[in-house]
């Protein structure tokens, strides 16, 4: 297998890189797996526009290069998962297991029948009691759960590294959009999600108008048709 990978840019250019770093684009890994005889050929990416994004795009993939490595111990998970005779046999322990407490519990349900009246009275009272101080328990466990699950989802939602932050931060916009087309033309997960990431934080807030100043979009719609537009999707409006 050979060491070294030549990638070409769609402006002519060739960049030799390692192939661990070529690995981080699921397109260039799947492609040499299915046609290991041009291993030795510049690969053309007609999707990467020029010397400087592919350059972009090895920089990350060079620092980002162990992470292809761990993930492809996990395709190794199928020789670490039980036997299925052991799983079978370990349900029906686990069935004897609740049988066997099942039949105590009738025992002890039995036994309590014997009680007098006035103590049946007073554990029913004590129950009702034990009950209410349960649900509120399980009110108070539920809306800590709730703000649990908020707060993972705004962690999630703003999550990215260090040196990603820095690395993305560091492109200009016309720039950024053109690494993200690459990504995406290659099928590198990562660079592409913090990418979207950033242009998701870029037109947050913004109006119509805004955005097409940004992006430099022509407006094509008549009147009638933005007035269309709009009503159909008042919705969604944030104002």
């Amino acid at each position: 297998m050979a060491s070294e990978i030549t990638f070409t840019s769609a402006d002519g250019v060739n960049i030799t890189v390692d192939r661990d770093i070529a690995d981080c684009s699921l397109l260039i890994r799947d492609m040499l797996t299915d046609l290991p005889g041009h291993v030795n050929e510049p690969i053309l990416l007609a999707g990467v526009k020029d010397k400087y994004i592919l350059e972009k795009v090895v920089e990350w993939c060079t620092y980002h290069r162990s992470d292809t490595r761990s993930n492809e111990t996990t395709d190794n998970d199928q020789d670490l998962r039980p036997n299925a005779d052991d799983e079978d046999k370990d349900r029906r322990e686990t069935t004897d297991d609740a049988q066997e407490t099942t039949d105590n519990d009738v025992q002890e349900t039995t036994h309590g029948d014997d009680m007098e009246d006035s103590d049946v009275y007073g554990d029913e009272n004590d129950d009702d009691d034990e009950s209410d101080d349960d649900d509120k328990s399980d009110d108070d466990d539920e809306i800590t759960d709730h703000d649990h699950k908020t707060t993972d989802h705004e962690t999630t939602s703003t999550c990215m590294s260090e040196w990603d932050e820095k690395f993305i931060t560091a492109l200009d916009q016309e720039t950024l959009l053109e690494v993200v087309l690459a990504a995406n033309f290659l099928d590198i997960k990562g660079l592409l999600d913090i990418g979207c990431m950033a242009i998701g934080n870029m037109i947050k807030g913004k109006s119509v108008e805004e955005l097409r100043a940004q992006f430099d979009i022509v407006n094509d719609f008549t009147p009638e048709e933005e007035e269309r537009i709009r009503r159909e999707n008042a919705w969604a409006d944030l104002k």
